[in-house]
């Protein structure tokens, strides 16, 4: 079903995660360590943006994910909320829930069958 991607397809791929234990070796995608926190992320990915100019990116990563969520390694989750329970700072600066778009998350679990929707 699935053919291999040639290597120019996968070298416009930018996988992006918050630390490098996140990250599985590439293979012949780009990868970036974008720090943990969503300002470092917002930096990192942006200047890969503008400089990579990937066609497709994935952030990966364990999204604060806790044994009682009853994940095990290499499971597949999209998320349908992002909740920020350590920023620190009052709501007014910087909501603690913001919402995926519906379409997307959609979108998401129709390319990866199997995922899971939570909130990450």
């Amino acid at each position: 079903m699935s053919a291999a991607l040639d290597s120019d397809t996968l070298s416009r791929i930018l996988v992006i995660a918050a630390t490098s234990h996140e990250l599985a070796p590439a293979a012949g995608w780009q990868t970036l360590c974008c720090g943990i926190g969503p300002v470092e992320a917002a930096a990192a990915t942006a200047a890969a943006v503008t400089t990579l100019r990937p066609s497709v990116i994935v952030h990966v990563g364990i999204a604060g994910a806790r044994r009682s969520s009853g994940l095990v390694p290499l499971d597949v989750v999209v998320g349908v909320e992002a909740l920020s329970c350590d920023l620190g700072v009052p709501e007014t600066f910087a909501p603690r829930r913001i919402a995926a778009p519906a379409a997307l998350v959609d979108a998401a679990c129709r390319a990866v069958p199997g995922t899971r929707r939570d909130i990450i």
